[in-house]
């Protein structure tokens, strides 16, 4: 069977398709697996488009970012009422 060539490279464009869909990813701290999962880019070409953009997973992580703040306010409304039914479970259960 013979080799295939490598696909041509093309353009980064952080604003469209698989490559902002990786940068939002990452902006929201995902894991390299997941994001090479629903893009179908490599880990190579994650790190690149992560590093273009200047994304740092890390700041999403540690709630150090702009953005980590928003989803966390936003996400508080809603996991209030679950975590508190998932912990009723669990000690209920135990």
């Amino acid at each position: 069977m013979p080799k295939q060539l490598p696909a041509t490279p093309r353009r980064v464009d952080l604003l469209k398709g698989d490559d902002f869909h990786c940068a939002l990813l990452g902006s929201l701290g995902f894991s390299t697996r997941l994001i090479h999962h629903r893009t179908g880019l490599t880990p190579g070409q994650i790190a690149y488009r992560l590093r273009m953009g200047s994304i740092k997973r890390q700041d999403y992580r540690n709630g150090d970012s702009p953005l980590a703040g928003r989803v966390l306010a936003q996400a508080r409304r809603v996991a209030v009422n679950e975590v508190q039914s998932h912990i009723r479970r669990v000690l209920s259960a135990g």
